[in-house]
């Protein structure tokens, strides 16, 4: 299992990294990872709403998700405006419509229809979203920013309840999880937050923007940004435990294949599925996030 472990971070931790800190050939690595996470993604979700017999239009949303990191890949390539990420979504959204009615779908017509919805909002999406970071202001902070504090806060969870848990969370959901591992995941991901800042503060120029991650620094900068990895552990456990929901009630234990010895794809992306938009919503409304 560790050896596995290893060998995923090796194999997946580099080209991101170059993807994040790099704009040629960054961006496109960024938008081929992108892509190969959404089919990855998106095979394991419609494994599982095949259980309640819904028949989403696999093909075309494939294609929707290969292309869809390409098409913000356009925004940089050819300065085109984001509004083409939007319209493609609307594509998207179109092509389901199309396929059910062409093929004259009744039969769980409703589970067809949000399975295929679903997949987009929850799947595809947030996923897009890392390359909507990128090519923002300041972008890279927040992509770590949502790594760094997701990971932070799953670890303490793990240690901590693993250490102290005694009262159940969700004992019907997930009887894993308890609230002393919530709150030590709270502990952890403030603090490893305020540590950064603190350090980038001391050994970065006063003459860079962004010192304590993409703000300047202040004690108000320092307050928000604590306030915000405080949500952002709430919704990681949000996100836990709604894949959880979902496998306890089609009866399944693993969203996927464990080849990677952390689980499937949504095994291990389920808190940033749901952090991703609330940083986004976050950048937007409080951070100035200049959305290119």
């Amino acid at each position: 299992m560790l050896s596995r472990r290893l060998i995923t971070t090796f194999v997946f931790v580099p080209p991101f990294l170059l993807g994040l800190f790099t704009d040629t050939p960054g961006n496109l690595v960024l938008a081929f990872m992108g892509a190969g996470c959404a089919i990855w993604g998106l095979s394991e979700f419609y494994k599982l709403t095949a259980h309640l017999g819904a028949k989403p239009p696999r093909t075309w949303l494939y294609i929707v998700a290969i292309l869809g990191p390409f098409v913000i890949y356009a925004n940089y390539g050819f300065d085109l405006n984001l509004k083409w990420m939007l319209g493609w979504i609307g594509i998207a959204l179109i092509g389901i419509l199309a396929f059910m009615v062409k093929n004259g779908i009744i039969e769980r017509a409703w589970e067809t229809f949000l399975a295929s919805i679903t997949s987009i909002v929850y799947i595809l999406i947030p996923l897009w979203l890392i390359q909507v970071f990128k090519l923002s202001d300041h972008g890279v902070w927040f992509i770590l920013f949502a790594f760094f504090n997701t990971w932070l806060a799953d670890t303490g969870a793990y240690f901590g309840g693993k250490q102290f848990g005694k009262h159940k969370m969700s004992p019907t959901i997930s009887p894993g999880k308890t609230w002393e591992g919530f709150a030590s995941g709270i502990i952890l991901s403030v603090a490893g937050v305020l540590a950064v800042g603190a350090i980038q503060s001391g050994v970065v120029s006063g003459e860079i923007s962004a010192r304590f991650f993409w703000t300047e620094g202040n004690s108000s900068d320092v307050l928000r940004l604590a306030f915000l990895a405080f949500c952002m552990v709430l919704t990681a456990n949000l996100g836990d435990l709604t894949e959880s929901m979902l496998k306890r009630d089609l009866g399944v234990k693993d969203s996927g294949s464990s080849l990677t010895g952390h689980g499937g794809f949504l095994d291990i992306m389920d808190s940033l599925l749901i952090n991703l938009p609330l940083l986004f919503i976050w950048g937007i409304l409080f951070e100035n996030l200049n959305l290119p």
